[in-house]
């Protein structure tokens, strides 16, 4: 993060970690990215207990344009519309720079934070609010330093914590609400990647005009039930590629749509997917190849006919044979990317005697050889 003009940027400590949803955070770093955010000027996060995630970020936040008042009180992200709405662009701001399961499940908006008169922030004391707040211990144990510069700002960020949870500022473990959680990428993962991308010349096409390949910024995929996420390490062009290029290649599709058919490189995230995946690879970095091809299931003689009434698809909804990169049967889907989304079934352990550059130039050639 780069602090703006004649500012300094202090990271605090970054050993306090919490666990959401299985996933090790550190509070230091979740506060540099809310205060990346322009409308704030500092914050403190913790760890609220939860009942479905563990643990969820929960933060005491000074705003530029704050509208908590001083000496009238704090404001929650619950019972005050100004909060609440900056809790939404915080989290915007958190799904952005580190991702979905950063984001703070609830906010308190304040003047000021619980400081030393050295000016460290009482951290230990706003987790121990939240805790008993969380848990309904009103007279719980708050440690409070003697060196404390104001004990008022105490007590009203410990009401503004205490009417949050009171007010059932917790998510509750029951199948609803674990059902209408959407799928997410681990906070390592980036939610944006490049991919270079075919698109069409606008305008009227003149003889032997070329599409266009463009590297874009689009959504890093979210691996659906029985898929896994391939961070690629390398990718081949094929001769395809060409001839998508040329407008030869049947089937192209233009929107978002990912070129290449060849790669390898190794699995980041697998959700619902079987571990027996990494454990049946024996190739010293881990690596997998993706299998190019789709709706050629069984016969050795070549890709089945679709049949008539045959209504079944793969993975990205497409029926029929069909092969990675620029396809409308594999939903544009294509290997010249950060990140591809790939059905387990569709992933090999690549041969232990190649690295990512010779076997991403294996598995269309391949087929084509097989052919």
């Amino acid at each position: 993060m780069e602090p703006l003009p004649g500012y300094v940027s202090i990271l605090s400590r970054s050993d306090d970690l919490i666990n959401v949803s299985a996933h090790r955070l550190g509070t230091g770093l979740i506060e540099q990215v809310v205060t990346g955010h322009p409308d704030v000027v500092e914050c403190a996060v913790v760890g609220a207990p939860d009942k479905l995630k563990g643990q969820s970020p929960f933060a005491v936040v000074v705003s530029r344009t704050s509208s908590a008042t001083p000496g009238m009180g704090a404001k929650t992200s619950i019972h005050h519309d100004s909060a609440r709405e900056m809790l939404r662009r915080i989290n915007e701001h958190i799904r952005t720079e580190m991702g979905p399961i950063a984001q703070l499940g609830g906010l308190v908006e304040t003047t000021k934070l619980p400081k030393t008169r050295s000016g460290k922030t009482l951290r230990r004391t706003i987790r121990a609010i939240v805790e008993n707040s969380a848990e309904g211990r009103k007279d719980g144990e708050i440690p409070v330093p003697p060196t404390i510069e104001d004990r008022e700002v105490v007590d009203i960020v410990k009401k503004a914590i205490e009417d949050y949870f009171q007010a059932g500022g917790t998510i509750t473990n029951d199948a609803a609400a674990a059902s209408n959680m959407p799928p997410s990428l681990p906070v390592s993962i980036k939610p944006r990647m490049k991919a270079l991308q075919i698109e069409r010349p606008q305008g009227e096409l003149k003889k032997g005009q070329r599409n266009l390949a463009i590297v874009r910024e689009v959504d890093t995929p979210i691996p659906k039930p029985g898929q896994v996420l391939v961070k690629m390490l390398a990718s081949g062009f094929n001769r395809r590629d060409e001839w998508s290029m040329v407008g030869a290649y049947p089937g192209l599709t233009f929107t978002n749509s990912t070129m290449g058919c060849d790669g390898a490189g190794r699995i980041v995230h697998l959700p619902g997917a079987s571990s027996s995946l990494d454990k049946r690879n024996t190739h010293p970095k881990g690596l997998v190849l993706l299998c190019p091809t789709r709706g050629w299931k069984s016969d050795p003689y070549g890709p089945e006919a679709e049949l008539a009434g045959d209504r079944s698809t793969n993975e990205y909804g497409g029926r029929g044979f069909g092969i990675l990169g620029g396809t409308a049967s594999t939903g544009g889907t294509g290997t010249f990317a950060e990140y591809v989304a790939v059905d387990q079934s569709m992933v090999v352990p690549a041969p232990d005697h190649l690295d990512e550059i010779h076997s991403a130039a294996l598995p269309c050639a391949a087929v084509t050889a097989y052919r």
